[in-house]
């Protein structure tokens, strides 16, 4: 049941949103970055499976041998201003400088990652270092200020919507309309259950032209934190565990978990973006005691932020996992038609 408070509020954002995107059409074109550029972005607050996917997206580039860059905002990082979190040997700067998500994605894709808030000046700066970029703008759908060749449009098989509603009544950033815009959508986790029909239904409705495309989350095993051994998840089968996260949606978490068959006695989460203590690990490590726990179990966003506390050897683990796009070769004859690959 949404506040009738909130509707109004409702109201000033959608006619805001208006005017931000008539501003644009009329008085300022979208500024080119003067490389071939990839939006990457989604409709909803929280998590949609977008630094999983911009990993993916990267190492696809690289395969292909192009230069990819990834630009951040850097949510959530300490200081202001451009960047380098990474060149291709992974990242140069802890992770508090540079927030969890670009870290992980220069960690696990090997290539340049810019952060700054202004993703114009971020490009700048890697085109003085890299002069073949090829450009992945994270978390860009709403940058309608900048142009790019492809804007892909992630939309969350679990939740694709929320309640329907824009801020702050709900959960979307733009109205279901302004799906019009992606040249391309990616449903992530689509391995979940979700009525396929009424969101293709949907999405076809605000967007017929925009080929669509699957992609599902992999577990590829369990490393141990920090910077540990990896194992193969199916050694952790029926082992006591306690989930420890601080991320947008637990609840997907929990089920990656359930499908490696581990006994979860109990959850520890935080808030999204959780810059952790070593007090916070230290009350996980005796609730994992008292309840018997064998092992705690995190994810890789939350493991990138443990390494400069004391964690006991073989006890907190993260759950290594990579995105899997269905007909990954249709996908890259897509690419194609925008950018030379």
């Amino acid at each position: 049941m949404i506040p009738l408070l909130l509707l109004p509020l409702e109201g000033l954002y959608r006619l805001a949103l208006r005017c931000w995107r008539a501003y644009f059409k009329t008085f300022r074109a979208p500024v080119g970055l003067g490389r071939p550029a990839i939006k990457v972005g989604n409709l909803t607050l929280g998590g949609t499976g977008k630094t999983p996917f911009v990993i993916y997206l990267a190492r696809l580039l690289k395969k292909r041998r192009l230069q990819p860059v990834v630009l951040s905002r850097g949510y959530g990082r300490a200081g202001a201003g451009v960047l380098k979190v990474s060149g291709f040997q992974g990242p140069e700067i802890a992770v508090a400088a540079s927030g969890d998500e670009p870290w992980l994605i220069a960690e696990q894709a090997r290539c340049s990652v810019f952060v700054c808030s202004d993703r114009r000046t971020a490009a700048r700066a890697a085109l003085q270092e890299c002069p073949h970029a090829t450009f992945i703008l994270d978390d860009a759908y709403q940058q309608i200020g900048i142009h790019a060749d492809v804007n892909l449009l992630l939309i969350d098989a679990t939740c694709p919507f929320d309640n329907g509603h824009v801020l702050p009544a709900g959960k979307l950033r733009e109205p279901l309309a302004q799906i019009s815009r992606a040249d391309g959508i990616v449903v992530t986790r689509a391995d979940h259950p979700f009525d396929q029909d009424w969101l293709i239904d949907i999405l076809k409705e605000h967007n017929p032209g925009a080929p669509l495309f699957f992609a599902y989350n992999e577990v590829v095993g369990l490393q141990e934190v920090p910077g540990g051994p990896w194992l193969d998840a199916r050694r952790l089968r029926g082992r006591s565990v306690i989930l420890m996260c601080g991320i947008a949606n637990p609840s997907l978490f929990e089920f990656d978990i359930a499908h490696q068959q581990m006994s979860v006695r109990q959850r520890q989460f935080f808030p999204d973006h959780h810059c952790y203590v070593q007090s916070d690990i230290d009350r996980v490590l005796r609730q994992a005691e008292a309840c018997g726990a064998e092992l705690i179990v995190t994810t890789e966003k939350d493991a990138v932020k443990l390494g400069g506390l004391k964690v006991p050897p073989q006890k907190i683990y993260a759950l290594g996992i990579e995105t899997r796009v269905d007909e990954e070769e249709n996908f890259t004859e897509y690419l194609k038609t925008f950018i030379d690959l």
